[in-house]
């Protein structure tokens, strides 16, 4: 009996070890796909792609600052599908706020004018949501970093004339 028992044992743990392995890579893949959209999603969190359908059917907004090349519309859709069967629920919600922020910096910058010719009163009236924006891309980049485990690196940028450093 136990020659047979030998024989049966070894064949059933290899049998588990293989869904294990199987396991692992499936969970491995779908990693590296997450973790390529939350890079594009970083790349693309300009409000171009804004995907919040209220948005899109503001015709003013969506010709201010909406999708205006066929790259831009395909970088969108590819963004919202992707989104959609790999995004966790929080980062979805993040990348939504971050493009609302930047769409209502860049209407507002575009209703004021160039960037370089701003006036101190129209700097000052951009500034909050200059201030609006970063915290929304910031806390995009924390909840991404969080669900993929990294750590940031400080950086110093410019936006609309103002020096931030932040956390990238």
């Amino acid at each position: 009996m136990a020659t047979t028992l030998i024989p049966a044992l070894s064949i059933v743990l290899a049998f588990y070890a293989l869904i294990h392995q199987r396991k692992l890579a499936e969970d491995e893949r779908t990693w590296q796909r997450r973790a390529d959209l939350y890079v594009d999603l970083l790349l693309n969190e300009q409000g171009f792609i804004n995907p919040d359908p209220e948005f899109l059917e503001d015709p003013v907004l969506r010709a201010a600052v909406g999708p205006s090349t066929p790259e831009q519309w395909k970088t969108k859709e590819s963004l919202t599908a992707r989104t959609d069967a790999f995004a966790s629920d929080r980062v979805v919600e993040l990348w939504l706020a971050s493009c609302r922020s930047s769409s209502d910096l860049s209407f507002t910058a575009a209703e004021m004018g160039h960037p370089d010719f701003l006036s101190p009163e129209s700097k000052a009236e951009l500034a909050p949501l200059v201030a609006a924006r970063e915290a929304a891309a910031a806390a995009l980049r924390d909840e991404i970093r969080r669900e993929l485990k990294t750590r940031p690196r400080r950086h110093s940028v410019r936006v609309l004339g103002l020096r931030l450093s932040v956390a990238w």
